[in-house]
C-alpha cells in the first residue's frame, strides 16, 4: 500500500511536468496599455483557461455503484481535456466596437490574432498593432490541442448507501511550466433503496454524485525584463450528476448526466513599470473572469481483475475530456 502510493506520486509529478504549459508571453499585451491588455489577454487566454478548468470534471466516476461501509479504493487518474477549436480572435472587430482604445492595425487586412493554444507558423502572419506611436506584433500562442492533469483519488464507503471521495494533484515547483496544485472532494449516494423497480434487477445501479474541485496555477512572467511578476489562474468546479449503469462480474458500464458550474480567473500579479499610457507603476493590473458552466454527459466503463481496477470515460461538454484510471480496491 505504501509503495503503491509512493510510486503513484512519482509518476504524477513526472507526467504533470510534461503536460502543463504556461502562456507567459501574454504579458506582452501590456505594450498596449492596461485597459487594452485586459481585453486582449481575456480573448487570448480563453481557450487555455477552459482546457485547464475542464480537467477538473473527469475522473470522479468509476461506477455508479456505491462502496460498502469500510471498503476503500485508491486510484491514479489521468485527465486530458481537448481544445474547443478556438484558435483566432478578430482584432478589427475589437477596434470597430471600441473595445480597444487608441489602437490601430498596421495592416487592416491582417486582423486575425492567435489565441494561447494556436501557434502561427510564420511570423509574417501575425498582426501588428500601433499604440502610443509604437508598433508591436501581438503575442503568439503554442500549438496545444490537449492538456493533461494526473491525480490521485481515494474513496471510502461511509454508510450503507454513501461513499466519499477525495483527490489531489500535489503542488509542482517548476519555473518552466508553472506551479500547479489541485484538490477536490466528492459525495456519492445510492438511489437503489428508493426505487423498487431497480431492486428487482440486482445488476442495475443508480446514484447521485456531488463534487467540488479547485485548481491553482502560477507562472513567472516578465514585462520588459522586470522581476517578481506572475500570471495566476484559479479555477473551481461545482457539479451534480445522475449516474446509471450495469454491474457485472468483472465489468461495469455507466453513463451520467449533470450540470457543472465551472469558473476560472486569470490575473497579472506584481508591480509593473514603464507601461505605455501609464504615468506610474501599476500593481496587480487586472483580473479576467471566465465562466464555462454547462451541461455535461459522461460515458465510461470499469474492468475489475482481482483487486485491480481499470477505468476509462469520456465527458461531453464545451471542452471534451477523457479520463484514464488504474487502482486497487480493499
Amino acid at each position: 500500500m505504501k509503495k503503491l502510493l509512493t510510486y503513484s506520486c512519482i509518476i504524477l509529478l513526472g507526467v504533470t511536468g510534461l503536460k502543463v504549459k504556461a502562456q507567459t508571453q501574454v504579458v506582452d499585451f501590456l505594450n498596449y496599455g492596461v485597459d487594452n491588455a485586459q481585453v486582449l489577454s481575456n480573448l487570448y487566454l480563453q481557450p487555455y483557461a477552459g482546457m485547464i478548468n475542464s480537467t477538473l470534471i473527469g475522473g470522479w466516476n468509476m461506477s455508479p455503484r456505491v462502496l460498502r461501509p469500510g471498503r476503500f479504493t485508491l486510484h491514479f487518474f489521468y485527465n486530458q481535456s481537448f481544445s474547443n477549436g478556438n484558435k483566432l480572435y478578430d482584432l478589427n472587430n475589437l477596434i470597430e466596437t471600441n473595445q480597444l482604445t487608441g489602437v490601430t492595425l498596421l495592416n487592416a487586412n491582417n486582423y486575425n490574432a492567435p489565441t494561447a493554444v494556436y501557434n502561427y507558423p510564420s511570423i509574417q502572419d501575425r498582426p501588428e498593432l500601433i499604440y502610443n506611436e509604437a508598433t508591436t506584433m501581438v503575442p503568439n500562442g503554442k500549438e496545444i490541442k490537449t492538456l493533461g492533469l494526473p491525480l490521485i483519488s481515494a474513496s471510502v464507503g461511509v454508510s450503507a448507501n454513501t461513499d466519499v471521495s477525495i483527490r489531489i494533484a500535489p503542488p509542482l515547483n517548476n519555473t518552466n511550466i508553472g506551479d500547479t496544485f489541485m484538490w477536490g472532494v466528492g459525495l456519492k449516494h445510492s438511489l437503489i433503496p428508493y426505487f423498487r423497480c431497480l431492486q428487482k434487477h440486482p445488476f442495475l445501479e443508480a446514484s447521485l454524485m456531488a463534487t467540488y474541485s479547485q485548481i491553482n496555477t502560477s507562472s513567472d512572467i516578465s514585462f520588459n525584463s522586470q522581476t517578481n511578476q506572475t500570471l495566476e489562474m484559479d479555477g473551481t468546479n461545482i457539479s451534480g450528476r445522475f449516474l446509471m449503469g450495469a454491474h457485472f462480474t468483472i465489468v461495469d458500464i455507466y453513463g451520467s448526466i449533470g450540470y457543472s458550474k465551472r469558473t476560472i480567473d486569470s490575473s497579472f500579479k506584481g508591480t509593473y513599470t514603464d507601461i505605455p499610457g501609464e504615468t506610474s507603476a501599476v500593481t496587480d493590473p487586472f483580473i479576467n473572469e471566465y465562466d464555462f458552466s454547462n451541461m455535461e454527459y459522461e460515458f465510461g466503463a470499469q474492468v475489475r481483475i482481482y483487486f485491480l481496477n481499470l477505468q476509462t470515460s469520456y465527458t461531453f461538454s464545451n471542452f471534451g475530456m477523457v479520463s484514464l484510471g488504474a487502482g486497487v480496491s480493499f
